[in-house]
Order: C-alpha cells, then structure tokens, then sequence
C-alpha cells in the first residue's frame, strides 16, 4: 500500500484490485474451498463471484466478504474512500488460490 501512495503517488481510493498470492490464511482459504464445493466448480476452474450475483453465487460471495481479505477490502472503501467490493476472483486451484479482489 505504501508503494502505491507514496512512491505511485497514487491515492487509496484509486485502488481498483487487491490480491493476495497464494492465499494462506485458514478463514479465506476455507471459504474458497467451500465455494468451489457449493459452485460444484473442480479445483482448477475460476471462481468469480459479484456484487451483483444471485444465488449460490451470492452466498459465496458473502462468505468470501466476511473472511479476512474481504473485511479489509471493506476498510478500504469505508476508510479511505476506495470503491465497494464488487467481485472477487478466485485462480489456481484450492490449493494456493490467488484471489484477486475488485473494487470500485
């Protein structure tokens, strides 16, 4: 974060993605693997679940904001005005995913 605003000279509320690479967090990583088993998606596919989602997909969506990572994307935009959580998107299998959070 520092890089992006004090080196980028960018502000936060410019943020449009955070990603964590793998992720190693139990909370997260649990969520990731139950959406996968409620998507019925096989562990190499990509998740992508939005805002906008209804469903199934809105449930892991759900899930997915209440980890860790998606509480802090939420601080992002409730603290320094970054865009609301719109997606996140899950690559590389359930076993080191990449989630890449959108925001904005």
């Amino acid at each position: 974060m520092s890089l992006f605003v004090y080196k980028g000279g960018k502000q936060v509320s410019d943020l449009k993605i955070v990603r964590a690479q793998p992720v190693v967090n139990p909370a997260t990583k649990a969520a990731i693997v139950a959406g996968y088993k409620t998507l019925g998606l096989k562990d190499h596919e990509t998740l992508t679940v939005t805002a906008k989602s209804s469903g199934k997909e809105k449930e892991v969506y759900h899930s997915l904001l209440n980890t860790p990572f998606g509480k802090n994307a939420g601080f992002l935009h409730s603290d320094f005005g970054a865009g609301g959580v719109s997606s996140f998107v899950v690559t590389d299998g359930v076993v080191q995913p990449t989630l890449t959070i959108h925001l904005g």
